[in-house]
């Protein structure tokens, strides 16, 4: 439901989009997966080259519609800027060398420096860039303003520039991070539609809803008992009557935040489809206003390698930087071009209050702590709209996972796990 099943990656032309499509649909279970979209089950093998979505006559993608209207969910919006904007490159406006013994204090100073300086007409402030070398962090890096930019001189050990995280603290190496979002004041709008497919971007609402284009909003869809009994969740085989898998009702509520592209009399449009239906029937969805002044947005990370250095010389030793990247409270970020190499949970976890970001060219190995649980989530994606491509993970758990609840779309393309001790997914 989250909206991650099918990767309609924005970067491939449609040939290579729909092998990927056709690819998948062979390797999930049909009938789950087309439960959740609501389309219905083929009744024969059919030609899974012409089902669901197809390549047109103009090269351009013909999408299927079942008996409601549902499609399957449109992918091409994951990533930086919505999906389909090229990464910034941006001038570096501070330049830090390698120092003797702890170097956090120095790249602080040069990060909060450059979070002070105008940003130019696409945001960006500038970059903080790294001279070759290693860098010993024995704290945390933040970047904590928007347009700002953390750089090295590349990711490789012998001529580019290295991060190493010292100490026994459990911690993420680099936080780039946002407030969280707000609480919630405008109030919810019902959403009249008695149904509203799957791919859909239009709601019916109130004709005195006020909400105008531009305006961030947040589609919320409440568990309720109906909708859990609509999808079978809630009978999971069991001696007493009733399992602890069954889906309670109020804790698997979801929302996705859209901006309004449009105001009709009485309905709105959204600027990205929604990866689920709302049917009414089942449970009743709202819409609201979402302001979030206090959101970072266009960070970035990129050309650095990062290393966790565990103190005891132990394969299961955790007492050690825990994340190499943690975002949070931010849209439209990126992580690019980094090698991360000890850390004992992610490399890359994007937590649930960010979006739209991009997580490319980047390679984890030789994580050390124990296998279990929580430990070696590789790509961790907890936003909505992010796409994680052309990514390595090596003796990994969950490496390309989405966390709980996630909101879609989100994308992982060209990935590649080796030696993992778990499944991604």
């Amino acid at each position: 439901m989250s909206g991650h099943l099918v990767p309609l990656a924005v970067d491939l032309d449609a040939t290579q989009i729909l092998q990927a499509v056709n690819a998948q649909l062979r390797a999930v279970r049909l009938g789950v997966l087309l439960t959740l979209v609501g389309l219905a089950l083929p009744s024969r093998a059919d030609d899974f080259s012409k089902r669901f979505v197809a390549v047109g006559p103009d090269g351009r993608l013909v999408y299927e519609l079942g008996p409601h209207g549902d499609r399957m969910p449109d992918y091409s919006h994951a990533g930086f800027g919505g999906g389909g904007v090229p990464l910034p490159t941006v001038p570096p406006r501070v330049v830090v060398a390698p120092v003797a013994g702890d170097a956090t204090a120095l790249i602080q100073l040069a990060l909060d420096h450059v979070a002070t300086l105008e940003p130019d007409a696409t945001g960006m402030r500038g970059a903080v860039q790294l001279e070759p070398g290693e860098f010993r962090v024995a704290g945390q890096v933040r970047i904590t303003a928007g347009g700002v930019v953390l750089r090295g001189a590349g990711a490789d050990a012998a001529t580019g520039s290295t991060i190493v995280a010292t100490g026994r603290e459990r911690r993420a190496l680099i936080v780039v991070r946002g407030a969280e979002p707000p609480p919630m004041v405008a109030p919810p709008q019902l959403i009249a539609d008695a149904y509203v497919p799957c791919g859909g971007d239009r709601l019916t609402l109130p004709t005195n809803h006020g909400l105008a284009a531009g305006d961030h909003v947040l589609v919320e869809h409440p568990s309720t008992p109906e909708w859990i009994d609509a999808l079978g969740m809630n009978r999971f085989p069991s001696r007493g009557g009733g399992s602890w898998l069954d889906w309670k009702p109020g804790t698997l509520d979801l929302a996705w935040e859209r901006v309004v592209t449009a105001v009709e009399p009485g309905a709105i449009v959204l600027d990205v489809p929604l990866p689920m239906a709302l049917d009414a029937a089942v449970a009743t969805a709202t819409v609201r206003r979402l302001d979030w002044p206090a959101r970072i947005e266009r960070v970035g990370v990129e050309a650095v390698r990062l290393v966790s250095r565990a103190p005891r010389d132990e394969p299961t030793d955790e007492d050690h930087a825990w994340d190499a990247v943690s975002l949070a409270g931010v849209r439209d970020a990126w992580v690019r071009d980094c090698a991360m190499e000890g850390f004992a949970g992610s490399a890359v976890i994007v937590r649930g209050s960010a979006s739209r970001v991009t997580v490319a060219d980047c390679r984890s190995s030789q994580p050390r702590s124990e296998i279990g649980g929580w430990r070696r989530r590789t790509f961790l994606i907890e936003g909505g709209q992010c796409l994680v491509r052309d990514c390595t993970a090596a003796d990994g758990r969950q490496d390309f996972s989405v966390g709980h609840l996630a909101p879609g779309p989100n994308v992982f393309l060209r990935c590649r796990a080796t030696a993992a001790h778990a499944a991604s997914g």
